[in-house]
């Protein structure tokens, strides 16, 4: 039995560990980019089988996640475009009422990022 709705925290994580091992993702792959070159956003969690928003927001955990994914198959310039809305987000008075683990990745987020430069 599976979910209604895919958490993107969830399929990043598997993803980034696939690739860890040596193996790709390709329609997630070409579902992200897609996803990512429309809207230049990407929501917490997707109906499974629409493959539409299932929610309104989105999570700096996921975008966390999603830049280093897209770093690890070779889409550095897309990574920072990730980056860049992070950011963003972040300059919304809302995030301050954000979940922990979205505070958290955040500033994972710009440790990650100091130790690339």
């Amino acid at each position: 039995m599976h979910n209604k709705t895919v958490h993107m925290i969830d399929q990043l994580l598997i993803a980034i560990n696939r690739k860890n091992i040596g193996y790709n993702s390709d329609q997630l792959n070409e579902w992200l980019l897609k996803e990512w070159n429309n809207k230049h956003k990407l929501f917490g969690q997707y109906d499974r089988q629409s493959l539409q928003p299932a929610v309104s927001y989105e999570s700096l955990s996921v975008y966390y996640y999603l830049q280093a994914y897209l770093k690890r198959i070779g889409k550095q310039d897309v990574a920072e475009e990730v980056i860049k809305r992070a950011k963003e987000l972040d300059e919304d008075p809302v995030r301050h009422h954000a979940h922990f683990f979205d505070y958290i990745h955040y500033q994972h987020l710009f440790i990650y990022e100091k130790k690339t430069v």
